[in-house]
């Protein structure tokens, strides 16, 4: 008869059962960089989902962040388990890499937080693109009616729907600018970027924040204002 494979022991497990203090720092650092690399790993598959089916965006992103999550749980118990120890108790070397372990927890929860205020944007934009797609639209065809002709301006609130996508996914996925925008709008519908620029302008200002803090707001504004750099790029690069 086969016998179960014994449970793999926990992190507080590990970290309570010995090892020494110098055991102990290594597994912080070790652990550390884990939890960083799993995240990463994590948030970009949710990327890649997003890219090749809409439809389960918002099973994957649940699960990256139920797991990330998990990773933090960890990181605040690693952390008030490391903070009990008293530097007096330690050796010159041993002190200081614990000061450097604990500094890198510091960081990695400083930008979990940072995290959420990009997450809190990117819910609201998903709420009311809708709204603030068609009234943006609407604005940048009266400004520019002779390069939105009749027959792309459908097509062309399409586009802006997908840039506005493009934003989400840097919000509330990466946390940065970085996704390319080819993986959203592959050819934009009108060869003029100053539509979408309009566009996009208008809704970066149109007051639109009700659920929003400010940092949050910021966050969201500061993501629009990257897409039309990118955008403006991307026209120039094609026009060459």
């Amino acid at each position: 008869m086969t016998q179960a494979a014994p449970a793999s022991p926990s992190l507080l497990q590990i970290v309570l059962g010995g090892g020494g203090i110098l055991g102990l720092l290594s597994l912080a650092g070790g652990y550390t960089v884990f939890l960083i690399n799993k995240h990463i790993s994590l948030l970009d598959q949710a990327n890649k989902a997003l890219v090749r089916d809409n439809e389960k965006l918002t099973a994957s992103l649940t699960k990256a962040e139920s797991d990330a999550k998990a990773a933090m749980d960890d990181v605040d118990d690693l952390f008030r388990i490391l903070e009990t120890i008293r530097e007096s108790d330690l050796s010159a070397d041993d002190a200081a890499r614990l000061k450097r372990v604990l500094g890198g927890l510091r960081k990695i929860q400083a930008m979990q937080q940072g995290l959420e205020s990009y997450k809190a944007a990117a819910r609201w934009l998903d709420k009311r693109k809708s709204d603030w797609c068609k009234e943006a639209a609407r604005i940048a065809i009266q400004k520019y009616p002779k390069l939105v002709p009749l027959s792309r301006r459908r097509k062309f609130q399409e586009n802006l729907a997908s840039y506005l996508n493009w934003i989400y996914t840097s919000l509330y996925v990466y946390g940065h600018p970085d996704a390319p925008l080819s993986n959203f709008v592959q050819s934009p519908v009108i060869p003029f970027s100053q539509p979408y620029i309009a566009a996009l302008e208008k809704i970066k200002n149109n007051g639109d924040r009700d659920e929003l803090s400010v940092e949050q707001s910021i966050c969201l504004e500061k993501m629009i204002d990257e897409l039309i750099e990118k955008i403006h790029a991307d026209f120039k690069r094609i026009q060459k």
